[in-house]
């Protein structure tokens, strides 16, 4: 039953223009829209998420699982294994950050993070939706190299934390939403507002996460360079975060233009000004900092004297290399 289900559910949304009050009609006339097979682990919502071809046409995901839900799709029955199934479905669905806005859906509907399954070790606590996405990340960040699946990941995991936690989930957002907002202000932790540009004149060194406010969207920036809008963080940090945003004075007011990878331990932030910020993770140093500097302030450079200036063209060329072709190499040098 699920798998004709799927399929007729699945030839109905892969046509260019969806026929959703016959998609609403499929689905009433289900003999159960709740069925689990206890063998696959699988719901009719949880194999369609997986199997509906939703890869480049992730817009069409949440407003499937909204149609399930005012259909009477349950996020409670099987002991929420029909909710629990269907968020960890969304990580095999349409690999962008359509998956968010899906997952909130069946959040809001009351479905678990938590849940048993036939996967579960016999001796430890069952991780549901947890393992699932942990599963994928670490996928994504070290085999595919797909650096913004990756990071939609990690906001899903906040936001899974968030909601275990009874914090507000909906808040949470991926970095692509940064995309176009302006810099309104940068903090850091206290412990590293003191130390902020020991490495050298250009290149800032923090122990602990970055926090960049686009308009009003904390970025929340960790010290493995992972990527998520997170204001949970901000608030339970609070006392922590000190606004180091003078360090960083070239970004203050551009906009957010473009994010890229060099690989997973560096990644460049581009801003309408022409400014970009560099970021090197701790994995790519000693396992205990992050490093960051802007193409713009080597501009100073220009005012030093020619011996000053020799040493200072040294060290830029040394950064360059560093992000763009030898992370590990060039750190060491930049520490002796």
């Amino acid at each position: 039953m699920i798998d004709d289900a799927v399929t007729e559910l699945a030839d109905i949304t892969d046509k260019v223009h969806i026929d959703w009050t016959a998609f609403d009609n499929t689905l009433r006339n289900l003999e159960d829209i709740n069925i689990l097979d206890d063998d696959s682990e699988e719901t009719i919502l949880s194999k369609y998420i997986t199997d509906g071809d939703f890869y480049g046409r992730g817009e069409i995901l949440p407003i499937a699982v909204q149609h399930f839900l005012s259909n009477g799709y349950d996020v409670h029955a099987h002991n929420g294994k029909n909710g629990g199934l269907a968020l960890s479905a969304l990580c095999w669905s349409s690999y962008d950050r359509s998956i968010l806005e899906a997952a909130k859906m069946l959040m809001n509907a009351g479905a678990p993070v938590i849940y048993s399954s036939q996967d579960d070790e016999p001796d430890e606590e069952p991780r549901g939706l947890f393992y699932s996405i942990s599963w994928k990340d670490a996928g994504a960040w070290e085999v595919d190299k797909d650096y913004t699946w990756a990071n939609i990941l990690e906001a899903y995991y906040s936001m899974a934390e968030a909601y275990a936690a009874k914090k507000d989930y909906c808040s949470i957002l991926c970095y692509l939403d940064c995309i176009g907002a302006e810099v309104t202000a940068i903090f850091a932790d206290k412990d590293d507002s003191d130390n902020l540009s020991f490495a050298n004149e250009y290149i800032r060194q923090l122990g602990n996460s970055l926090v960049i406010f686009f308009d009003d969207k904390p970025l929340v920036i960790n010290t493995y360079i992972e990527l998520v809008v997170n204001p949970i963080y901000v608030s339970d940090n609070r006392e922590l975060l000190v606004d180091v945003s003078k360090a960083f004075s070239p970004l203050i007011g551009a906009k957010l233009t473009d994010v890229k990878y060099t690989d997973a331990a560096a990644c460049s932030f581009y801003f309408s000004n022409g400014v970009r910020l560099l970021l090197a993770s701790r994995d790519a140093v000693d396992g205990k900092r992050i490093y960051a500097w802007c193409d713009s302030l080597y501009s100073s450079m220009e005012s030093t004297s020619s011996a000053e200036n020799s040493s200072a063209a040294s060290i830029v060329a040394s950064n360059r290399t560093f992000i763009e072709t030898n992370i590990q190499r060039t750190l060491e040098l930049l520490e002796k």
